[in-house]
C-alpha cells in the first residue's frame, strides 16, 4: 500500500495560482518557472529587507485600447 505525501504546501500555491492567473487546472500544473513572470524587488540597506517596488512604476497595469461590445472585442464587419 501507497502512502500518500503532504501536499499542504502545493495547494496553498496551487489555487490561487488558478484563481488570479485564471488558468485551467491542467495549466496550473504544468507552470513552470519560466512561464511566469513577477515584479523586481528592491533590496533596502537600511532594514536590510527586499521591498516592493515604488508605486510610480506601474507594474500589473495594463491599459486596454480595444473597445468592447456585448459581443466581445470590436470586429470590422466589412
Amino acid at each position: 500500500m501507497r502512502v500518500q505525501q503532504p501536499s499542504g504546501l502545493r495547494m496553498v500555491a496551487f489555487f490561487p495560482v488558478m484563481y488570479y492567473a485564471a488558468l485551467r487546472p491542467q495549466e496550473a500544473i504544468n507552470l513552470a518557472i519560466d512561464n511566469v513572470i513577477l515584479p523586481p524587488r528592491v533590496w533596502d540597506e537600511d532594514s536590510q529587507q527586499w521591498e516592493e517596488p515604488p508605486e510610480d512604476q506601474d507594474l500589473g497595469r495594463t491599459a486596454s485600447t480595444q473597445r468592447l461590445t456585448r459581443r466581445g472585442p470590436r470586429v470590422d464587419r466589412r
